[in-house]
């Protein structure tokens, strides 16, 4: 449940158009797939945009919407894109394209990867942080267009897994779900740690890592819940 709190200021429609553009979220072989005419909202930024986000879904008269938001509150980019309809369908039942597509890495991240590393370890030993996860930008660029409906296929047969997902072009797969909130009951699932085999993952660095995983989920939902 939300809380009332201050007048927050309205969402910005960017557009509603029809065709719309593809919506999806795809789990163990079900996807859920969005229909008919579609509204394209910019809830904006800061604390705020969460409510605002939800405050024009009510408005809108529909039950349910998907949405994408940045990371960082202040930054821009984050949509709220709300269907007509959101149907549930078999997977394989998603058209495919599967021209081939030719590309190039433009750039790989990989020596700004490499100096986080050290600093990294430098935050931690200082107790500045606790965990920190170095993610790599890769650039890529494409001789041709490249077809989303060829790239979400291709996720969701090399990751069956994992909740693949398509909002106004922003398309990826992850195997971790932030919250799920059904039937009064709250779940998450939340990951940590790499390994080249099974046996690596069994280490105190390892529970180490999920301990702290586990702790941030715990200090997240434990405020709006009941029992946990």
């Amino acid at each position: 449940m939300v809380g009332h709190g201050p007048t927050l200021p309205p969402v910005t429609v960017v557009s509603q158009v029809d065709p719309p553009p593809k919506l999806l979220w795809i789990r163990d072989g079900s996807a859920l797939v969005g229909l008919g005419r579609y509204q394209i909202l910019d809830p904006g930024t800061g604390p705020g945009r969460y409510q605002r986000a939800l405050t024009a879904l009510r408005e809108s008269g529909r039950k349910r919407a998907m949405a994408s938001f940045t990371f960082d509150p202040d930054e821009l980019g984050s949509v709220v894109v709300i269907p007509n309809h959101l149907v549930d369908i078999p997977a394989e039942q998603l058209a495919a394209s599967e021209s081939p597509t030719t590309g190039r890495v433009v750039s790989d991240g990989a020596t700004a990867w490499r100096r986080a590393i050290p600093r990294a370890l430098q935050s931690i030993s200082a107790d500045t942080v606790q965990k920190v996860v170095v993610t790599r930008q890769v650039d890529v660029e494409f001789d041709t267009s490249v077809e989303v409906a060829a790239v979400v296929d291709r996720l969701r047969r090399s990751e069956p897994k994992s909740f693949t997902f398509l909002v106004d072009g922003l398309v990826g797969a992850s195997p971790e779900l932030l919250v799920s909130l059904e039937g009064g009951r709250i779940s998450s699932l939340v990951l940590a740690g790499t390994a080249l085999d099974p046996e690596s993952l069994n280490s105190d660095k390892m529970d180490r890592e999920h301990s702290l995983s586990l702790s941030s989920v715990e200090d997240g939902v434990a405020p709006h819940t009941t029992y946990l």
